[in-house]
């Protein structure tokens, strides 16, 4: 699981116990030498006592027997990890032998030993807890460890396998230091009882020193030759410490490569200091080189990573460092160089404990998971999407596997099957979703079936009837379509279902609608068709065909909104209709256009049918406009006429009326509007009669012709025409206006504009009210206009329409003087006025004040 940490705290534990095996073979080195001063004493002490040396040397004996013992049982436990230890890394067979032979060679010296220490309880008591010790070590870290050998050799470990891995590897050291703690134990108690008869007996080593010189020397001789094995041993040992050094070596070459090939970053932390080092890995994942990072400290990593992560991870350390938990495993987001934030998933241990517990060192990895997160956001999304779909269209959706049993169905299939899901779920699909054919009563198509023997989409034929499993019955439309693996074989099928049986009151409303103009409600151009057709088929001649155009609906959509043209519409539609026979055919045929279509009539019954329509519209009203048609007759009188000649005949009468009477028409709408907007607004039409004055005297004073000063007078009093289509509200407000009735305010001149133009008398001053906001440094309205390009009887127009709304009365503000607002305008001259012009008027007005 840690690559960096496994490999350092591998090599301390198994280079720590390495050291302590040599420590223990330095103690035997020195007892040997302790063991041959007390055998020299011993030789003089039988030199003098006889019976007394014997004791002596029998207890000298026995106790170097416990020493050898002893000491071989602690070299085989080494034999036997650093056996184990070999056999994981290098897998040899070999190793594996040397394995099972340690293990016998320390049952022997366990068995040889105990029987030499038999006689005392407590040593018996000690051996005791080191065979479960073994037997605890060999089950839980011998056994596994060559188990997880064989996993990793054949197959590599997994992380989790290398998290266990380490788990069972670091238990080693607390069995090898608990044996060893008794042993030497036994060891200590023998050389203080040795040491006890040695002084017991130095009063008997000065009278035995000259009877046992010789035997001092052999012994000596022989206590020689045992330091010599020992020294062999030792060498030996070293030897095999530096060969497994250098292998340990290796290994950590090969797992620092691996490291480097899996791309982690690794981090080590001196808990106490704070210090802690990375590889280069951990700083590029985040954008930077190590040396950017300097100084490599805990605040580095506090300082990269998220605060709200950074919460979770202090908690979990805190965790960690009480041994409420083994590991730190974290998926945190940690900051990169160019801002955004980098996933990581954090994994440490502590490597390093002080005697009363206090963490000292701390080691784990960093890897990049940021991919992993965005895919698993990408999937959540995908899966919430899918299912609220899926359980929110508005559709019903049943899917079955291969054997055509129902999976799944949503609630809108729930509720026209009648089956639930729990019901339905593991059910032939035939069961739960039966089907009729509407004409015949006989059982419907299968169509999953259908799919499984075909493996392509199909529908349902039409007229299908679903019967529910409570018997309603619903006509539905469907399709059904194979489930493919990403290798393109079917696993299922999905269908998709419907209830169509308001479809087939809708379509029949869409037959009748088809044949209705929608805002009047009365027959269309294809009704129309169809009803001649059906006049003519039944032999009803004459036809009398009677066209209508409203006059003046345009001038009605740019006076007062389309709103107002469709009242219009609607109205004389009304009338149309009320003036009608019930056999008549009364039809909207084109934007204001109307036809009606009377059957065995001849020219003069329609000539009075027109008579009545005009007479009933002249009552008629849309807002303060009055409402007219013009018309034009044509009779079919016989089936060998051409109907489409008829008509035409009559839509070029009903145009020519239309070119004759409509501009009178509008005229007198105009006017009318006109009388309306000064009756409700009386300040207006001060306002407008002055502006006109205003606008006739600059005429004269610019020497314009009779005629253009004429023009100027009609434009002052027309200029608010537009005004008619704004809210009353909006033109008495007292206060400031807000953006959207400042908007309404701003489209008066184009109102007024459109309205004029559609009358040839007012096509002269249409053009002068458009631009007479406009001003002089392109910032006024409608279209931004500046200096010369715009019209001057639009400039003229802006200066008179100014200065009278200054002096004038008004809501929203306070009359100013004649001075004080020709002051202004000469203050405004050259950014909202033509300097020149407003120059001449200032002098114009002046001389009347004055």
């Amino acid at each position: 699981m840690f690559h960096g940490m496994h490999v350092w705290h591998f090599r301390y534990t198994i280079g720590g116990r390495m050291a302590k095996g040599s420590k223990v073979l330095h103690i035997v080195r020195y007892g040997f030498l302790v063991i041959a001063l007390l055998v020299v004493g011993l030789g003089v002490l039988v030199y003098t006592n006889t019976e007394r040396s014997e004791l002596l040397q029998n207890q000298i004996d026995r106790t170097g027997s416990i020493l050898n013992h002893s000491g071989a049982v602690l070299i085989h436990l080494n034999d036997l990890v650093n056996s184990v230890r070999g056999y994981l890394l290098s897998g040899l067979d070999l190793n594996l032998r040397r394995v099972e032979e340690a293990s016998l060679r320390y049952g022997s010296s366990m068995t040889e030993l105990k029987r030499e220490v038999s006689d005392n309880p407590m040593h018996v008591q000690r051996l005791a807890h080191v065979d479960t010790s073994f037997l605890a070590m060999k089950a839980d870290v011998v056994d596994p460890l060559l188990q997880y050998k064989s996993a990793y050799t054949m197959q590599g470990m997994s992380p989790l396998d290398q998290e266990v891995f380490q788990n069972i590897s670091s238990k080693s050291r607390f069995y090898l230091d608990e044996m060893t703690r008794l042993v030497t134990a036994i060891n200590r108690e023998e050389e203080q009882r040795i040491q006890a008869v040695v002084i017991a007996n130095n009063r008997l080593a000065t009278i035995g020193w000259f009877l046992n010189i010789l035997a001092t020397v052999i012994v000596l001789s022989i206590i020689y030759s045992l330091y010599r094995l020992t020294t062999n041993r030792i060498r030996k040992a070293e030897s095999e410490q530096q060969r497994f050094d250098r292998e340990l070596g290796e290994n950590h070459d090969r797992l620092s490569s691996l490291i480097e090939a899996t791309r982690v970053g690794t981090w080590e932390w001196d808990i106490p200091t704070g210090i802690m080092s990375f590889n280069e890995r951990w700083a590029q994942m985040l954008g930077y080189s190590l040396e950017e990072l300097e100084p490599l400290h805990v605040q580095v990593w506090k300082d990269l990573m998220h605060p709200q992560d950074l919460k979770v991870s202090e908690s979990l350390l805190e965790k960690v460092f009480s041994l409420d938990v083994d590991y730190y495993e974290l998926e945190c987001r940690m900051k990169h160089k160019d801002g955004h934030w980098v996933w990581v998933l954090g994994r440490g241990k502590v490597v390093l404990w002080s005697p009363d517990n206090v963490p000292l060192s701390m080691a784990g990895t960093h890897d990049d998971i940021s991919g992993r997160k965005r895919m698993e956001h990408l999937l959540f999304v995908e899966k919430n999407r899918l299912e609220a779909t899926l359980m929110s269209v508005g559709d019903g959706v049943i899917t079955t596997d291969m054997h055509g049993k129902v999976v799944m169905l949503n609630k809108v299939a729930e509720n026209l099957t009648g089956w639930t899901i729990d019901e339905a779920k593991g059910e032939d699909f035939g069961d739960v979703f039966s089907t009729m054919d509407a004409n015949t009563g006989a059982p419907g198509d299968n169509p999953v079936k259908r799919v499984l023997e075909s493996g392509v989409a199909v529908e349902l034929w039409d007229d299908s009837i679903l019967v529910a499993k409570d018997g309603i019955e619903h006509f539905i439309n469907d399709s059904a379509s194979p489930i493919k693996d990403e290798q393109g074989s079917m696993n299922g099928v999905v269908l998709v279902f419907r209830d169509s049986s308001h479809h087939r009151t809708e379509r029949e409303t869409i037959l009748r609608l088809g044949f209705t103009d929608q805002l009047t409600q009365l027959q269309n151009r294809r009704a129309y068709d169809l009803e001649l057709e059906k006049m003519r088929q039944a032999n009803l001649f004459p036809i009398a065909f009677i066209l209508a155009d409203v006059d003046g609906l345009k001038l009605a959509n740019d006076a007062f909104s389309h709103d107002t043209g469709d009242l219009l519409l609607q109205c004389v539609a009304k009338v149309l209709r009320d003036v009608s026979d019930p056999g008549d055919l009364v039809a909207r045929v084109g934007g204001d256009e109307f036809l009606i279509l009377m059957h065995q009539a001849t020219l003069e019954l329609a000539e009075n049918r027109v008579l009545t329509i005009n007479e009933t519209l002249r009552g008629e009203k849309v807002g303060h406009m009055t409402i007219s048609l013009s018309t034009g007759i044509a009779v079919l009188e016989t089936g060998d006429m051409d109907p489409l000649l008829a008509y035409r005949q009559a839509e070029r009468r009903m145009y020519r009326q239309k070119l004759t009477e409509s501009p009178k028409r509008k005229k007198v709408i105009i006017e009318t509007l006109l009388s309306v907007q000064h009756q409700n607004y009386p300040r207006m039409k001060i306002h407008s009669e002055h502006v006109s004055m205003l606008c006739a005297k600059l005429s004269r004073m610019l020497e314009l012709s009779e005629s253009d000063t004429e023009t100027m007078r009609r434009a002052g009093l027309y200029h608010d025409l537009g005004k008619i289509a704004m809210d009353q509200t909006i033109l008495e407000k007292p206060s400031s206006l807000n953006e959207h009735e400042w908007y309404d305010v701003k489209r008066h001149s184009e109102v007024g504009y459109n309205v004029l133009r559609s009358v040839p008398e007012y096509f002269d001053i249409a053009e002068t009210v458009l631009y007479h906001h406009e001003r002089w440094d392109g910032n006024g309205y409608p279209k931004g206009l500046a200096g010369n390009d715009i019209p001057l009887y639009s400039r003229m127009l802006s200066i008179c329409d100014a200065y009278d709304a200054m002096v004038g009365t008004k809501p929203y503000a306070n009359a100013k003087g004649k001075s004080e607002a020709l002051q202004e305008i000469m203050e405004f001259r050259g950014t909202q006025f033509d300097p020149d012009l407003a120059t001449l008027f200032v002098t114009m007005m002046s001389r009347e004040i004055s």
